[in-house]
């Protein structure tokens, strides 16, 4: 079973997330800040894949995608883009600059999570 990290500051956004992924027979953990995303790659848990918000607070999903880069870990990325204090074009822009796989924005349609996590990691 694939193992995927879900790391949103919005609780009920990462439930939902990850209930949708839970029901596709994947293995999945939550972490609500990038400080936790961080900690838990440095006690050395693995992941297949590893999907982020990119604005919260304690650490952002920009500091999970450049830990991942920095420490050299083979795992895909998913940037979630969603606003907050700055645009989502200029998140999108970033993410795709090279640190993540692939980048949703926010409202995530569930069909369009499922394929892009497939593409990435299979069933």
């Amino acid at each position: 079973m694939k193992r995927i990290m879900v790391v949103d500051d919005n609780e009920d956004l990462s439930e939902l997330l990850c209930e949708i992924l839970r029901h596709e027979n994947y293995d999945v953990v939550s972490k609500i800040n990038g400080a936790q995303a961080i900690d838990s790659l440095e006690a050395g848990e693995q992941y297949d894949l590893i999907m982020t918000d990119l604005i919260m607070p304690e650490k952002d999903g920009y500091d999970v995608l450049n830990y991942i880069k920095a420490q050299g870990l083979n795992v895909p990325t998913i940037a979630v883009s969603g606003g907050g204090m700055i645009a989502a074009a200029n998140d999108v822009a970033g993410a795709v600059g090279g640190l993540a796989s692939e980048v949703l924005c926010k409202p995530i349609k569930f069909d369009v999570l499922t394929n892009t996590v497939k593409k990435l990691v299979g069933s």
